[in-house]
Parts: structure tokens; C-alpha cells; sequence
């Protein structure tokens, strides 16, 4: 690649989530949907979000872009992830109750986040998803109680299970650094 083709700044919005457990085995944190306004290239733009209730300062301000949620976790680890919906009715997007839909991974049916698995969570409410990691990947989160207005507004994040084999494959150039690992 030209080096021209990364001369612009990398965006400063994937937020890696606070793992408030001592245990090195469990990923445990809190997230809220909530509305903010966001600067996207130079515009203020009113959007839906998950925000770490554990590390506000995080959200402070209007960041460049729409800050989304980084949470990263090693195979085998258990998650335990608690999200409260604050938003208020009516909000920004057309659907305000929510949920946490998990792709790519293989989990419990209480913790899938769907219509057909679990209650919507309406205002001030409150839900902890709990699993295990089995293999290593990348993979997304959203809400999934008509998606698409929370979706597009901003509502998402990326869990990120590590291969423990990582330094290893690193080491032999068989997958990218971390210096050259971004999450888009």
C-alpha cells in the first residue's frame, strides 16, 4: 500500500469497554443505550449509542465520529455484559425499547437477544448477558427489537475474542501485529 493511503488520522471512536472483574477468566462490564450528539466531519449529529456506564469519561464531549464499544476478551473467558436502556420515550430512533443481539457466536438462547429469546427492555430497564468464549474472532453486537433505527443511528459494537496462540502467530507473521490491528 501507498503510504499516502493512510496519511489520514485513524478514527478514535472504537472505545475499549472496562472489565470492572478481578478475574482474569471473566469479562464483566455495563453498557447503556443512550442518545448523544457526535461530530462527524464537522457536523453535529444527534445519534443513539452504547455508552460504558463504568467509564463515562470515555463519552465526555463530542468525539470524532460515533464512539462505539470495543470489548475484548480471550477464548474461554465467561462474559457477563449488563445493559440498561436509557432511553427515553419517544426518542431518536423510531423503536426506544432494546436488546443486545451477539453474532458469530455460539451462546444460550437467554442471552441471543432476539424477539423470540428475550422480552424487549424498555425504558430504565435492565438485562445482563452472560456466555462463554469458545473460539477465537471478531464479531459485532446490536440491538435486535427492530433494529434498524438503533442500528443506523449508532447503536453497535465489536467483541473481540483473542487467540492464545496470538504472540506465536504474530511472532511467525501469520496474522497482522497489534500495532497494525485496527477495529473499522
Amino acid at each position: 500500500f501507498a503510504s499516502s493511503v493512510f496519511a489520514a488520522p485513524l478514527s478514535r471512536s472504537a472505545l475499549a469497554v472496562l472489565d470492572v472483574d478481578l478475574d482474569p477468566l471473566v469479562f464483566e462490564a455495563s453498557l447503556s443505550v443512550d442518545e448523544q450528539d457526535v461530530v462527524i466531519d464537522g457536523v453535529t449529529v444527534h445519534t443513539l449509542i452504547y455508552k460504558d456506564i463504568n467509564n463515562p469519561g470515555a463519552y465526555a464531549g463530542t468525539p470524532d465520529g460515533i464512539p462505539v464499544p470495543k470489548i475484548v476478551a480471550n477464548v474461554g473467558d465467561e462474559i457477563k455484559l449488563t445493559v440498561t436502556n436509557d432511553l427515553e420515550s419517544p426518542c431518536a430512533a423510531i423503536a426506544c425499547t432494546t436488546s443486545i443481539h451477539w453474532h458469530g457466536l455460539e451462546l444460550d438462547n437467554d442471552s441471543d437477544g432476539t424477539g423470540v429469546t428475550q422480552n424487549h427492555l424498555v425504558s430504565g430497564e435492565t438485562y445482563t448477558y452472560r456466555f462463554k468464549t469458545f473460539r477465537p474472532g471478531i464479531f459485532w453486537f446490536h440491538p435486535h427489537m427492530k433494529p434498524g433505527p438503533q442500528v443506523f443511528a449508532g447503536v453497535y459494537g465489536a467483541l473481540i475474542v483473542k487467540n492464545p496462540e496470538e504472540a506465536a502467530l504474530e511472532a511467525d507473521a501469520k496474522i497482522p501485529s497489534a500495532a497494525n490491528t485496527h477495529t473499522v
